[in-house]
């Protein structure tokens, strides 16, 4: 990388036989994990430089989100499309920030996968930011209280930080959701920061996001001239509109995967019960780790105002993913609660169809269950008894979209 040089930077501990930053990267890349999602923290700073430089070189993927909340969702859509783990990367300060979509998402469905935490606040004396000492404190009972304590590795002061390293791998790949806590007290910062120029500091392709929008989105003046159809019509019409590119669907959560579901449109689906505003980050997730495969999510105005992967898709808006979203102007789940308005970006970004309210009380089809026509599958019902009905959504949609993978190799072939 000819246009940076290193910049000095803090080192904490330089103990003899402490592991090096670029180690605890390499194992967990040793172990299969190949991708990280993350938002910038100091601890992890030199941990995030190598990543960032073996990102540059095509060896990893470096995914960076607008905040903690959305990264377990992406790690759940990679998991959906290719069965492969994340590394969710954040500070600890942001862990309340994820443990949203770690339990309504990861937990509720059984989805595996390495939250990688740091603990500042790790110790009153040394560390000097003092939010961050009332943090530590409060964190290290979170991870607990939303891992469970069997799930949750690392000490306060970094011992044996390699080897929990090992561990927390090895309870991840075994199918759970472990969280690493990295004290800064535990590695040898020796990696060096670079300074970044000014030529290259990210700006947004405006020619390209018009070029997008014009392709995913759909004008407010052309959406309000539309008929307004119900939520089922609006369902049917969007696999009619996009049955030709063999879609897989994203659709949560409320009474749209409810509606989704019962009407039995298509097997391939993944209908999320939890995580408000969720859908977009768990599809986006998925169309970046399986660029063969095209992903639709599929959510009403509240959850679409609630997420925050507009800000990703402005400028990676993978060619593979569309948005679609079924605009009442309330919650209708909840009951009659009006909405915020969506913004212009909703329908520069997204299909936008507006859809009729129904009256309270009204709304006929169940919970997420077992059902939906995924579950006439063979497996479906040994799978179900097994993990239960919503684990059993998220495993079937990964047996599907390996089966549709596998189709396409052969294909090919």
């Amino acid at each position: 990388m000819k246009d940076v040089k290193p910049i000095e930077q803090k080192v904490l501990s330089t103990i003899p036989g402490m592991p090096k930053d670029t180690a605890i990267v390499d194992t967990i890349l040793s172990a299969g994990i190949d991708t990280y999602c993350l938002v910038a923290d100091s601890v992890f700073a030199t941990m995030d430089q190598y990543v960032a430089d073996l990102a540059a070189e095509g060896r990893v993927n470096r995914w960076v989100m607008p905040s903690e909340r959305s990264i377990p969702a992406v790690a759940a859509g990679r998991w959906l499309a290719t069965g492969q783990l994340t590394a969710m990367s954040m500070q600890n300060s942001g862990f309340s920030n994820a443990m949203d979509y770690l339990r309504t998402v990861l937990l509720v469905h059984k989805i595996p996968g390495l939250v990688l935490s740091s603990w500042r606040g790790f110790d009153a004396q040394l560390d000097e930011s003092e939010p961050h000492i009332v943090v530590g404190d409060l964190t290290e009972s979170d991870t607990i209280v939303t891992m469970g304590e069997g799930h949750v590795f690392g000490h306060r002061y970094g011992h044996h930080l390699l080897e929990q390293t090992h561990a927390a791998l090895s309870d991840a790949l075994a199918g759970n959701l472990a969280c690493l806590r990295v004290s800064p007290q535990g590695f040898n910062k020796s990696y060096p920061l670079r300074f970044i120029p000014d030529a290259r500091i990210p700006q947004i392709d405006l020619t390209r996001y018009y070029e997008t929008s014009a392709k995913k989105g759909m004008p407010f003046q052309q959406v309000q001239k539309q008929q307004i159809i119900s939520r089922e019509e609006a369902l049917h019409r969007i696999h009619e509109e996009m049955k030709g590119l063999n879609p897989f669907y994203i659709v949560g959560n409320g009474f749209n995967p409810r509606a989704m579901q019962a009407l039995r449109i298509t097997e391939d689906t993944f209908e999320n019960a939890g995580g408000m505003g969720s859908s977009l980050a768990i599809a986006w997730g998925a169309a970046k780790s399986n660029p063969n495969q095209v992903f639709v999510a599929v959510e009403g105005d509240q959850n679409a105002v609630m997420n925050e992967m507009e800000k990703v898709i402005c400028s990676d808006y993978p060619e593979n993913l569309y948005w679609y979203i079924l605009n009442n102007g309330s919650g209708e789940s909840v009951g009659p609660s009006l909405s915020l308005p969506l913004a212009p970006w909703h329908y520069e970004l997204a299909r936008v169809i507006n859809t009729h309210n129904i009256e309270p009380n009204s709304f006929s089809y169940p919970r997420i269950n077992a059902s939906g026509l995924k579950f006439d599958m063979p497996e479906a019902a040994a799978i179900t008894s097994e993990i239960g009905n919503l684990p059993a959504q998220a495993r079937l949609a990964r047996i599907i979209l390996e089966r549709k993978e596998i189709e396409r190799r052969n294909s090919i072939v």
